[in-house]
């Protein structure tokens, strides 16, 4: 299966990577795959083919299942 191919059936198996994000304080990342690194300025999660980094003031990490994740604190940067 080609490049094209692969990426559209992960979106038809809505497996691609979604962000909801909430003004400065809050951040949704849908079909996360793990937790790289967690301190209260630095979230690094791992998606399918994305590494997100989330910088701000105490970030904590509050829920983690069927594959989402929220990140709640005063976010500053997102990359």
């Amino acid at each position: 299966m080609g490049k094209r191919g692969l990426e559209r059936a992960m979106d038809f198996c809505s497996l691609s990577t979604t962000l909801h994000i909430v003004e400065n304080r809050d951040v949704l990342v849908e079909n996360c795959r793990r937790i790289l690194e967690l301190n209260d300025v630095l979230v690094r999660l791992r998606t399918g083919r994305l590494s997100i980094q989330i910088w701000g003031q105490g970030l904590t990490v509050t829920d983690l299942n069927a594959g989402a994740s929220g990140s709640a604190g005063r976010s500053g940067t997102w990359s």
